[in-house]
This record gives C-alpha cells, sequence and structure tokens, in this order.
C-alpha cells in the first residue's frame, strides 16, 4: 500500500515549514520568558500586599488568578441590584459624607488598602476588640 501525500499539503509545508529542534526552543523562549517575567512580577505585587485572606504561598496566589476571574473591576463602583430586589429608599439615613479622597485599594478584594493606613494603636485597639468578640464566643470563632 503506498501512500501519497496530496499537492496542497506541500504547498502547506512550503509555506510553513516543520519546526526543528532550534526553531522550537527559540520560540518557546519567547514565549516563556515573557510570561515567567509577568508572572514573577505579579508574585510579587501579591506578596507585597501582606497577610490576608489568602495565604502568601504559590498555590494561594494562583487561587487568586483564578479568583480574578470573577473580581470587580472598578472596586468603587457598586454592582447593579435588580429593581425587584432593590430597596427604594435605601438602609443609611443621615450618615455624613467621607472627608477626603478614597483609599487606594489593590488585589481581588476591596479590604486591601494601599493608602490611608490606621496607626499603629488604632491596629491594635482592633485587634483587642477581635480577640475580645472571640473570647465571648468561643464556639464560633478563634483568634
Amino acid at each position: 500500500m503506498n501512500l501519497t501525500i496530496p499537492a496542497k499539503l506541500d504547498a502547506l509545508d512550503a509555506l510553513f515549514p516543520p519546526l526543528t529542534s532550534p526553531h522550537l526552543l527559540c520560540l518557546s523562549l519567547l514565549i516563556l520568558l515573557p510570561a515567567c517575567h509577568l508572572i514573577y512580577k505579579d508574585y510579587t505585587a501579591f506578596l507585597s500586599l501582606g497577610p490576608g485572606g489568602t495565604p502568601s504561598t504559590f498555590s494561594g496566589y494562583l487561587r487568586i488568578c483564578f479568583l480574578r476571574l470573577f473580581a470587580l473591576k472598578d472596586p468603587y463602583t457598586p454592582v447593579p441590584i435588580p429593581k425587584i430586589i432593590r430597596p427604594h429608599s435605601g438602609y443609611l439615613h443621615g450618615m455624613p459624607k467621607r472627608p477626603g479622597p478614597r483609599p487606594q485599594v489593590a488585589g481581588i478584594a476591596p479590604h486591601r488598602q494601599t493608602t490611608q493606613k490606621s496607626s499603629a494603636s488604632v491596629f491594635a485597639a482592633l485587634s483587642n476588640e477581635i480577640a475580645k468578640l472571640a473570647d465571648l464566643h468561643p464556639d464560633r470563632l478563634c483568634v
């Protein structure tokens, strides 16, 4: 049985020669090196956010990369609520407007503030209150 190659395939081989080992290596390096550099920069930016909900490990970084697919593009704009479940008047009446600009946020969750951080004394007071709350409800909370 003799198999012949159609003329169309010969024309394709002329247009796109088969990738030999050096060509494949160069093409792989051209794609992988910039990709590795981007991943490294993004991973170090993830680590620079400090401790948060996800562990500061590479598996935590991969988890965040997956969750980015579902993250809000603009954390300052609320998600639209359907008119059927939207309250007509709202819940927070009489609250004063926040003075000054909004803080800068990073990551996929708006609670990762990069500017306007609290002082060490405020952070310690908040941590103490959370610990007290956990002591009051040991069956539900632990610190």
